[in-house]
């Protein structure tokens, strides 16, 4: 049974009346390992990009060998607007591999399948902020309209993207006769033909056909990114299909039906062309040993990557918590399906580099924090903590306004009113199970140890009646926060109809006990769900 983590104190706002030192505590309560310092290969700290940039004399008017304009601006804006023909040079030019930035972005897009289409509009999306002085963005993407597999390094465009899109679009109907479709219509249909003609980033390799379903795939690309572009942290994207939890079942006969589309069940990264996908235990640790884990032992020092999560339906499962558990510090994702046009990427990039979603005490405060943090090493680390844990919190809120309108506006993702989104602080995630394990053997005690068959059935049929009960999203995740509801009503019932001596209702005080500490582990404030976000359907309800 897949169970989510969602319903826990949605979308969880800083009162306004908050002092900036209350802040401080909020976003340092967990002590995580001081930040990565980046590494050269003769094992000494990498200097920061931007001041070996400076010191070389690189400017906005800089202009290169090939008297082409080398973009390099000021916190925020795309370090290149035009880049050079042949992106080797470009890459040597700046010397990338000496120097480190404040983030890399790795999205890693299995697009082999019927998605396709919508991973160049993403792609697009991207390039509306591109990579910056600050943050490199670096893509993967394998789709089903083309041959081979792709990486980019996003670069910012230099138009208005949305304003030549709308166009592109109308125009391309209208030349095929369709003028009268509505927007999203005439959206997928223009990507359907044209989607590929979108990106400007330049390629940086191109691969034979391959497997984007095969954990290996993945891991060659994060070794590549991550030793050509180093950085303090790292933002980790799986964009793709997702089916739910699944594993290795140690059965051939089972495992053999896996490519069966009937009888698949749960999953990430589904490649149709090679009829095949990722199974979520083999996420973190591989097919053999090492994996996720092995890469960041050699690539990082063994430091954990900073926020990952997934631009897919189904993918915030508890079992997927215990499962990245000591490879990431924040981990976001859908319980529920997820609309189409998924994440806008525009506005993630946006947030990450100059925060401009946040509430603005938390401006202020990483503001304050940014000033302060060329002072000390200490104070760096401070706000380097901050930014990291304000960003994860500030994600949930980001996804949902851009579901929350009804517009068809090509702007916006599509309208989403069952969308959820949740972040968890995985250094939590062993209290949550601590405890959860501790509800499953009294709940487990309580229905076994009547003697009597038939009250034992009871029991089971009665908590069945809980389950049914129980939140559900596409048939697939039972909501965890919600569960705990209907049990906690559940046992005071079944509480309150035994004396008040007898050893059953001493049982079910106990069941109690633990449905609260289960809560209390999950809760938004100090316990393992940072923020959440809660479409209008489910909070009617």
């Amino acid at each position: 049974m897949a169970i989510a983590l969602v319903g826990v104190n949605p979308s969880v706002r800083t009162a306004q009346g908050w002092r900036l030192a209350t802040l401080v505590l909020f976003c340092c309560l967990v002590s995580y390992a001081d930040p990565y310092v980046p590494l050269g290969r003769d094992g000494k700290p990498l200097p920061e990009c931007r001041v070996v940039w400076k010191e070389k004399g690189f400017t906005r008017n800089h202009a290169d060998a090939s008297k082409r304009s080398l973009f390099l601006p000021s916190r925020g804006e795309s370090y290149f607007e035009q880049v050079d023909p042949e992106y080797q040079s470009f890459y040597q030019r700046l010397d990338r591999s000496s120097c480190f930035k404040k983030v890399t972005v790795l999205v890693y897009m299995a697009a082999d399948n019927d998605l396709s289409r919508m991973s160049w509009r993403d792609i697009a999306e991207m390039e509306q902020v591109g990579s910056t002085l600050d943050v490199d963005v670096i893509v993967f993407q394998d789709d089903a309209q083309t041959d081979g597999m792709r990486y980019y390094h996003i670069a910012k465009r230099t138009n208005n993207f949305y304003r030549e899109y709308k166009a592109l679009v109308e125009r391309y109907a209208q030349s095929q006769g369709k003028g009268d479709l509505q927007p999203t219509a005439m959206e997928q249909l223009y990507l359907g033909d044209k989607g590929l003609e979108l990106p400007r980033s330049p390629l940086i390799k191109i691969l034979p056909e391959g497997d984007s379903g095969d954990v290996g795939t993945a891991g060659k690309f994060l070794i590549y990114a991550l030793s050509r572009y180093p950085s303090e942290r790292v933002a980790l994207i799986g964009w793709s299909h997702g089916e739910g939890f699944d594993a290795d079942t140690r059965s051939g006969a089972l495992d053999a039906t896996e490519g069966d589309l009937l009888h698949r069940q749960g999953g990430f990264a589904f490649d149709y062309g090679s009829n095949s996908h990722m199974k979520v235990t083999e996420m973190v640790r591989g097919k053999t040993e090492g994996g996720l884990l092995g890469i960041l032992a050699k690539y990082r020092a063994g430091h954990a990557i900073d926020w990952a999560g997934s631009d897919s339906c189904l993918n915030q499962q508890i079992e997927f918590g215990l499962e990245w558990e000591g490879a990431v510090d924040y981990l976001y994702g859908s319980a529920a399906l997820l609309q189409g046009k998924g994440f806008n990427y525009g506005t993630l990039l946006r947030n990450l580099n100059s925060e401009q979603d946040f509430p603005a005490e938390e401006k202020a405060l990483l503001e304050r924090l940014r000033l302060e943090a060329n002072k000390s090493e200490t104070a760096r680390q401070v706000y380097l903590r901050t930014h990291t844990r304000l960003f994860a919190k500030n994600i949930p809120a980001i996804y949902g306004r851009s579901v929350s309108s009804p517009s068809q506006d090509l702007r916006r993702s599509h309208y989403d009113p069952r969308a959820t989104m949740a972040v968890w602080e995985m250094q939590r995630m062993g209290e949550v199970v601590d405890s959860l394990n501790t509800l499953a053997r009294t709940l487990r005690y309580f229905v076994l140890h009547p003697k009597n068959a038939k009250q034992r059935t009871q029991r089971r049929f009665d908590l069945e009646g809980v389950f049914r009960n129980t939140r559900r999203f596409a048939d697939v995740s039972n909501d965890l926060y919600h569960f705990l509801i209907e049990l906690a009503e559940w046992q005071h019932d079944r509480r309150e109809a035994f004396p008040k001596e007898s050893y059953e209702r001493q049982i079910l005080q106990r069941l109690g006990d633990n449905i609260a500490a289960v809560k209390k582990a999950l809760a938004a404030e100090g316990g393992a769900v940072l923020a959440s976000y809660v479409g209008e359907y489910y909070r009617l309800k």
